[in-house]
Order: structure tokens, then sequence, then C-alpha cells
């Protein structure tokens, strides 16, 4: 208010200025306004369009002996379903038109499948998300937390430190004393493998009398050079066990010789197993040694070498993880330790000179302190950041959802318009009676609205005009209320004409169970609540009142509570005539505008709505 008063000042001085200063002004008087040409339009109200569709509507019945069932496409007659005399039931199937022209099966299928491909995209996409959003709310707690901890006692920081690097070296000397199990038995295992065939101990040395001679005799010192390798791998082996029997870890001592000592190991076996294959492969075969026996050895000793560069590669990588970890990680507590310290005091003498004597502890102690220090407010942005993408992502799920099932909807219409066109192809009894009559024979060519039998029956029948947007509603076979004299039916719908006659309105024929007492009274039809409702949900509009995009959409203009003309875009049915029904559903209190306003120009026009009869 206060802005709008300082506004009106500032323009009252201005054209005070003016009108001193220059004789001539510009006319912005009301009477200007009323310059412009009246435009005239004819509007009415969406509430006041389909107030003739009624709950109840009043006809005479009347009696009805026969009705003549119509083609309702062009095509061929393919089946012939009953022949005349026969009495049949109510949805029998009295002819089939083959779909020549206009693919109505093919649609139906295709719009099935349309459906059912919008709904997986639907269910595939609120899975996707509502990973999303777990996974930006997760963050967002996430963040909350970090900026929670960082507000509080920065010790929780440093003995977070410790124990995670407890819980490392923890892991890193289970690994180390798992290698050093497992470097043994492998040690174990080939050693007892290479005495079976070199009969060294006391268990082999009499096993081994056949082929003896014959063991590496093509590289003369074949066999010799094997024995020394595994006299070389029995020591080795008693320098590991010595090592698993004192149980030290791996921060214990000097690190670089426990990793020296199980290099050494798997060298060891690199150079047994080596000298163990070259040995075989120079043995003298058929000579105490078999070719069975040479090949199974070659096998054996091929993959017993692929096990120990398995295990040796398995050891270098993890000896590449531990190294730079347990070169570090005393420094970086104590970096920690004293940049923690040094949030809330000063550093005593002796904690300052340990970093001057130190330049990799004291470049470290400045790395953290500084991260210390802006932590704090990188929290703040990250939490912010988290909540905004969280609360966005919410925003766009609910988006995404809401056009998918839009899509959806689209394509059950498109459906239920696919289906209601194949039905056309076939013709159906609607209600039980007799064929009196086939008019048409099998492989015949027919026309849309050509006879196709003559059915009888004597059950009376009321015929009834209704808005097409009610008859819309209603189909061939629907049982409707009836009420005479005070007395319930319940009448079956026998024909349904669509098209508009000179009133607008649509046929109804309604057929009532036998009862020749009924013919000659006044019957009320009663239509449901739920039917009146989706009726009202269209109506018809002029053709030049509608712009028409497509087959089935439009645009329609609205005048608006400032007087101004508005777009709406709406969904077409059918065309009656020189009227188009209009199937969206609009709020009820819409003005619609029923003239043409393509020449309208608001400079040199001033709308004046005349209200529609």
């Amino acid at each position: 208010m206060k802005h709008t008063l300082i506004s009106i000042c500032i323009l009252s001085c201005s054209l005070l200025l003016v009108s001193c200063g220059n004789t001539q002004t510009t006319d912005t008087s009301p009477e200007k306004e009323q310059e412009k040409i009246p435009f005239e339009i004819q509007i009415k109200k969406i509430a006041d369009i389909n107030n003739d569709i009624t709950q109840e509507k009043i006809g005479i019945v009347k009696a009805s002996s026969s009705l003549v069932l119509n083609s309702n496409i062009a095509g061929d007659v393919i089946v012939l379903g009953a022949k005349e005399g026969d009495t049949i039931g109510k949805g029998a199937v009295i002819a089939k038109i083959s779909d020549n022209i206009y693919g109505y099966g093919l649609a139906v299928k295709s719009a099935q499948a349309n459906l059912r491909a919008q709904k997986l995209q639907k269910n595939a996409s609120q899975y996707n998300l509502d990973q999303t959003i777990i996974t930006a709310k997760s963050a967002y707690q996430q963040a909350r937390e970090a900026a929670t901890t960082v507000r509080g006692n920065t010790n929780i920081q440093y003995d977070s430190l410790v124990q995670k690097n407890k819980d490392t070296l923890a892991s890193y000397n289970e690994s180390y004393q798992t290698y050093l199990k497992g470097i043994e038995q492998q040690m174990t295992q080939y050693l007892h493998e290479g005495d079976k065939i070199l009969g060294i101990t006391e268990n082999y040395e009499r096993k081994n009398d056949s082929w003896e001679d014959y063991l590496g005799i093509h590289s003369g010192d074949g066999r010799k050079v094997a024995i020394d390798e595994w006299n070389a791998l029995y020591k080795e082996r008693g320098v590991i066990r010595k090592i698993i029997s004192e149980g030290k870890s791996l921060e214990t001592g000097d690190i670089d010789k426990k990793i020296l000592d199980l290099e050494k190991g798997y060298k060891a076996l690199r150079t047994y197993t080596q000298s163990m294959i070259t040995m075989i492969q120079n043995n003298l075969v058929g000579y105490g040694i078999t070719i069975q026996q040479q090949q199974m050895w070659v096998s054996q000793w091929n993959g017993i070498q692929n096990g120990i560069q398995q295990s040796e590669a398995g050891f270098k990588a993890w000896k590449a993880q531990i190294l730079p970890f347990l070169t570090n990680y005393e420094k970086t507590e104590e970096a920690t330790r004293l940049a923690t310290a040094r949030l809330t005091r000063a550093l005593t003498a002796k904690e300052f000179d340990k970093l001057e004597n130190d330049s990799a502890l004291k470049l470290r102690y400045k790395e953290i302190l500084l991260s210390l220090q802006n932590k704090d407010a990188q929290a703040k942005i990250g939490l912010e950041q988290a909540q905004q993408s969280y609360e966005n992502t919410k925003k766009i799920k609910q988006a995404t959802l809401s056009q998918l099932q839009a899509n959806i909807e689209r394509a059950q219409i498109a459906l239920q318009q696919a289906q209601y066109n194949a039905s056309k192809l076939t013709i159906r009894a609607p209600m039980k009676g007799m064929i009196t009559k086939i008019l048409v024979e099998k492989g015949q060519s027919v026309g849309a609205g050509t006879p196709i039998a003559e059915f009888a029956s004597d059950a009376p029948e009321i015929r009834i005009d209704i808005s097409p947007s009610l008859a819309r509603m209603i189909q061939v076979g629907d049982a409707l209320d009836i009420i005479i004299e005070d007395e319930k039916y319940t009448g079956t719908v026998t024909a349904r004409s669509l098209v508009a006659g000179k009133n607008l309105l649509s046929s109804l024929r309604i057929a009532l169970p036998k009862n020749t007492n009924l013919i000659g009274k006044t019957a009320k039809v009663v239509f449901s609540e739920n039917l009146l409702s989706q009726s009202k949900k269209s109506f018809l509009l002029p053709l030049t009142a509608v712009k028409i995009i497509s087959e089935d959409e439009g645009e329609i203009t609205l005048l608006s509570a400032q007087n101004t003309l508005k777009t709406e875009h709406v969904a077409l049915g059918r065309i009656f005539g020189k009227n188009v029904e209009v199937i969206t559903d609009l709020e009820e209190n819409s003005i619609l505008v029923l003239s043409d306003t393509n020449n309208f120009d608001e400079k040199k026009f001033k709308l004046v709505p005349k209200q529609d009869k």
C-alpha cells in the first residue's frame, strides 16, 4: 500500500510538470477508451449447457414387432451366425464384417500394447524415482548428521581416526597372518609332492628307486638342482614357521623385514617349482618313468606353478595397499591430534618443537587444521544443497508420475475407442428374439448402414430423445430402470442413434419385458447418478466456436473474470452436423465464448458479452 501511494504521488507530480511545461496533452480519459468499437460475443456458462440432462425422461410405451440390424462399417460379410427362423439369445453373433479398410482389429492390439507399455513405463519410472528419492533423502540425512558432528566436539573426529586406524591395523594383521599360514601350507604341500618324486626323506627314499636314475637326465644335473632347491625351500619354511610361532603383529618391529621374509618365501617357492618343472621336462621317459607318469607330473607341477603365481600376485597387491598406510598412519594421527587441540588452545612448546623438527608432520598438520576450520562452512553448504536436492527430487517425482498417469489415461481412452470401433465389425442380437429375415449373403460387400437382418420381438418398447453426451455413455444391451404407474421394470437398450436430429438430440429405443398391458401407458426412464455425472462432462458446441487441431483435439475460447479472452485446449469427440462434441471436463463456472473471435483485436474492439439463450 505504501509503494502504491508513492507511485501515485510520483505520477501526479509528473503530470503536473508536463501540464505546466507543454500545452499539448495526451487524452487517457475513460471517454477515450470508450471510443473502441463494440465487439459482441455470445457466451454461456458450462453449468447451463447440459442443464437439459435430467435424471428422468418420459416416453410412451409402444408395441415393437421387429427391427432391422444394420452394418456399422463397410466390408465383406465373412460369417453368418444365424439363419431365418432361428431363435437366438442376447449377444448372439448374427454376422461378422471383414475389416478391409480401417484395421480396427490391429488398432485394438496396438492400443492394448501401448497401454501395457505406458503402465510398465510408469512402474519402472516410479521405482527409479523412489530409489532417487531414497538416495537424496539419505544424502540429506548424512549431510545433516555431518553438520551436527562438525558443530560438536571435534575430538570425536580424532577418536574416530584412531579407532579406524586400529581397525585397519587389525585387518592388515589378520591378512598378514593369513599370508604367513598360506605360504607355510603351500611350502609344506609342495615339499611333500617333490619328496614323492625325489625321494629325499625316509618316507619316500625307497619308493622312487625305479625312476630315480632317469630324473632330469637330459640336462645332466637336473635332479641335483631340484634337490638343492627343495632343501632351500625347506629352510625358508623354517623361517616362516618361526615367525608364525612368535605371533608378532605387523607394526611391531621392522615392517620391511616382515614383508621381505614373505617375499623371500615366495621367491623360494617359485625357484623350487621351476627347478622341478625343468627336471621333469628333462626326464628319460620309458626307462622307469612311464609316459602316463610323465604327463601326470607335467600337469601337476604346471598347476602348482599357476597356484603360486596367483598367491604371489595377491600378496603383491596386499603389499601395495598396506605399505602407504603403515608408513603414514602414525603421522596422520599425531597431526590430527595437534590440529584438533589447536582449535581450542595454543600449542605447547613441546608440541610446537615437534612440528618444527618434522616437516612432513608440519605439512600434514596445516592441511588438517585448514580442513577442520573450513569443515563447518562446507557442512552448512552441503546440508543446504542436499536439502534442496531432496525437495527437488520429490517435486520431479510428482510431476513425472502425473505426466505418466496422463499418458496411461490417454492410452485407456484410445483403447476404449479402438474396442468400440472393433465392435462395429460384429452384428449381435440386442436381446432374445427371432431372426425373421437375413438380408445379405456370405461374401457380399456391404456399406455402413446396409441392412443385415430383421430381428423380431413382441416385447413393448419406449423411444425417447436424449442429449448426445448422455447417449454416448449408453451402449446397446445396457439395462435401464423404467417406472410405469409406480411399478418398476428393467428395460434393455435395443438401439441407439448418435446422429443428432434437428433438436440436436439423439434417439434411444428401450425394450420392456413382454407384457401387452403396458402398451400405450406413460413410462418414466430413470438414469443413474453416475451416468448423469459422466455425461455432463461433455457437451456440444457449434463448429464455429471450436478450432479443430486434429481428429480428437481442439481449442475453445473462454471469457475470464477480467473480461478478457483465453484459449483452452480440449479433447473432441464426434461431430453432429454443425456441432462438435467436447469431452474435456471443465469447471462449471467457466464461461464459454460461442462466437467467432478470430477477428477480435483488443486495441480496436471492446468486448460486449451477450448471454446465449
